[in-house]
């Protein structure tokens, strides 16, 4: 359909599986930046419970001033049951403290939802796949492995 070009196609397919396998509408709200850092889609006081490893700072990383305020409140904003999480390239030089931010981007929003149970709300975690730049499959595997410890953990 016209209207879905503005997400990916995972996401597509997916909300498209859902509907068919379960029989009920699913709307979908894209909240996506290319190349955006898991820090974009935070508060500053939530990034802070994560120490800062060495690589590119959050400075670095920045969309522009108010991305989180502009683009990820409207869409926390809104009732869902669940989020298909697909970001991670941004952050593949840095996968421990990935594993940190991605645990406290669950848990806070989880918190601004009132649904801090699993089944409240589901994160589904995409996994990124092997890149074509050889220099990067280390890294992404290493992401990978933290995605789904934290998958597990939450």
């Amino acid at each position: 359909p016209r209207t879905a070009s503005a997400c990916s196609a995972v996401c597509y397919y997916f909300a498209k599986q859902v509907h068919v396998s379960q029989g009920v509408p699913v709307g979908v709200a894209v909240a996506a930046v290319d190349g955006a850092a898991i820090e974009e889609f935070m508060r500053e006081s939530v990034l802070n419970k994560c120490p800062q490893a060495s690589g590119p700072s959050l400075v670095e990383y920045a969309k522009g001033p108010g991305f989180f305020s502009a683009g990820v409140v409207s869409v926390l904003g809104l009732s869902f049951k669940g989020v298909l999480w697909y970001q991670g390239e941004s952050n593949a030089c840095s996968p421990y403290r990935y594993g940190c931010l991605l645990q406290a981007l669950i848990e806070s929003w989880r918190h601004v939802q009132d649904r801090q149970q699993p089944e409240a709300l589901a994160f589904l975690l995409v996994e990124l796949a092997p890149s074509h730049h050889s220099e990067w499959n280390l890294e992404f595997a290493n992401l990978r492995r933290v995605q789904r410890d934290v998958a597990a953990a939450m």
